[in-house]
């Protein structure tokens, strides 16, 4: 067993690093790589992804529990072999991911393969024609997935993206882009102790796969010695033959890129060479990684590399394929349709309380001016009385005796009711103090119900003020109203123009641009609205232009006759 010292940070002069973790889960050992997380920009060229630590745990000892133990809390990208796996590309119409995928597996589904208990994802394969788009759709059995990933959830690390070896083959032809000759098809292999995998990649898009039930150990050797050079390279050779067979469609293979943990690998390259008339490499190189921090132990990791190559590549984030990606996207839309339900419900508690409380407002204001004085402008006290007696309606006590319309008897005594009145009614406000919120049923009802006739249509019998104060109550509830419908739905702010923006570092084949659908295809992959794009988000998607938002909240711009990146 290797040393395994992973952290959650590692802290260089005072610095906190966040980390990628890339776990290969295979049935004798587990190898676990971490490099530094920089999303995607260290994939400039002369940079590489720097590795901060590694290890190689044997599954049965007990020392993998505490190296499992030791990436608690952390997001792992992990390979898992020795499920039952199908990989494989299929045609469909451009649509959205959910139903694209539904299409590719009845695809499957209709040439015999069982799609019931499955695990499955989605990767553009190529350019669209307007209307279809082949993809890559890579399926696994969800219960043996779940098994194998039982330890890991177990000990507390988070689970950010699941593949198989073939999907891990493809990222790592991915990664080696530059070193390829385009629209040519190139083999890769993954020999591990007692598993092998094959694979055909094409533009960096899987295009058929193999996982063979057998490694470079000797299964009928007790002490699971390695097998003989040329035992494992004719077995090899006979495996990849079958492959081209079956995917002649895809072309020639032009060149064979082997890795895994068996010593001296290279030997095998020459016979392969002399049987396919193709260049064999041996993927042992550094190319696009950085060691330098591993200090001490960069030794260790050379000599590694090979084997370490599919848990690097897991934690690079170059894969294209997630089994976990359909399982994220419902769990995002049922918490999308949860938010938007709570916020229909607060959005109708809230227009209830409004209108509540504008009417209440109506009725306190209704009455207040019904009990106070008309005017409370300076006038003689003879005037002021005359006005009361004229407005008072006749059926009231106070009002019953002959003195009380007496102007004369009226204007030389002062009233005692006038000397020192109640205090006004519009300022103690008590019906609005009083006022309790509703009940949810109140207000499900009075939201649902026809619209209530006008407050002041048939005014109660103690109204008699004359029209001016009405049309005075009227004027200072309407404008309520509209107050608080203007301040509920403020206006969207404008979107900057497409020439404001800056042009973005990034491969646009093509632009799907209908009235129900708005899609593009950027860096080989399809993507919409509020997709991410490296370190960019999908902000706009016009006929000919994709406008884009940086993490630094500046306006981006791909067009179709843009250079890629």
């Amino acid at each position: 067993m290797l040393p395994l010292a992973l952290s959650r940070t590692e802290k260089n002069g005072g610095n906190c690093v966040r980390t990628r973790v890339g776990i290969e889960l295979t049935p004798v050992a587990s190898r676990i790589v971490e490099v530094v997380d920089r999303g995607r920009m260290w994939r400039t060229p002369g940079s590489g992804s720097s590795v901060v630590s590694f290890g190689v745990c044997p599954a049965p000892e007990a020392d993998l529990d505490d190296a499992l133990e030791s990436l608690r809390g952390k997001a792992a990208a992990v390979v898992v072999w020795g499920t039952a796996s199908e990989h494989r590309q299929v045609e469909v119409h451009i649509a959205s991911y959910e139903r694209m995928r539904a299409e590719a597996l009845r695809t499957l589904a209709d040439d015999g393969m069982p799609t019931r208990g499955v695990g499955a994802d989605i990767a553009p394969a190529g350019p669209a024609d307007g209307v279809r788009m082949p993809v890559v759709v890579s399926a696994a059995s969800a219960k043996q997935m779940a098994e194998a990933l039982q330890p890991l959830t177990d000990a507390g690390i988070r689970l950010r993206t699941v593949m198989t070896p073939a999907a891990a083959l493809a990222a790592i032809a991915r990664s080696r882009r530059t070193f390829s000759v385009p629209d040519t098809t190139e083999a890769y292999v993954a020999l591990d102790n007692t598993l092998t995998c094959v694979a055909l990649i094409r533009n960096g898009a899987l295009v058929a796969a193999h996982e063979l039930a057998w490694g470079f150990l000797d299964d009928g050797d007790r002490d699971r010695q390695p097998r003989r050079r040329e035992e494992i390279a004719a077995r090899l050779g006979d495996e990849l033959a079958e492959l081209f067979k079956t995917s002649s469609g895809a072309g020639r293979v032009t060149q064979l890129c082997i890795c895994g943990g068996l010593p001296e690998l290279r030997s095998t390259t020459l016979p392969l060479m002399e049987r396919f008339d193709v260049e064999v490499e041996i993927l042992d190189s550094l190319s696009g990684i950085d060691e330098g921090s591993l200090s001490q132990q960069a030794d260790e990791f050379r000599e590694r590399v090979s084997e370490l190559r599919i848990a690097w590549v897991a934690a690079a984030d170059w894969t294209t394929i997630n089994l976990l990606r359909p399982n994220r996207r419902r769990a995002s839309h049922a918490a999308l349709s949860r938010a938007a339900v709570v916020a229909g419900v607060a959005a109708g508690l809230g227009s209830g309380w409004s209108i509540t409380r504008t009417d209440s407002s109506s009725v306190a204001a209704a009455s207040s001016a019904t009990t106070r004085p008309v005017s409370t402008r300076p006038a003689p006290m003879r005037t002021a009385v005359d006005a009361l007696a004229l407005a008072a309606p006749p059926t009231l006590p106070s009002e019953a005796s002959p003195a009380a319309t007496a102007g004369t008897s009226l204007a030389k005594e002062e009233p005692t009711p006038l000397a020192a009145p109640d205090p006004p009614p519009i300022k103690q406000e008590p019906i609005v103090a009083r006022f309790e919120p509703p009940s949810i049923e109140e207000i499900r009802e009075r939201v649902l119900a026809p619209a209530p006739a006008p407050i002041h249509a048939e005014p109660p019998p103690i109204r008699h003020e004359p029209p001016a104060a009405a049309r005075r109550v009227v004027r200072e509830v309407m404008p309520r109203r509209v107050q608080l419908s203007a301040q509920q739905q403020p206006p969207p702010p404008p979107l900057r123009p497409a020439s404001d923006a800056q042009p973005f570092d990034a491969a646009l084949s093509s632009i799907l641009f209908s009235a129900d659908r708005q899609l593009a295809i950027i860096d080989g992959r399809v993507v919409g609205r509020g997709d991410a794009v490296r370190d960019a988000t999908v902000v706009e998607i016009s006929a000919g232009v994709v406008l884009l938002r940086d993490s630094q909240g500046r306006l981006r711009r791909l067009s179709t006759g843009g250079a890629g990146r």
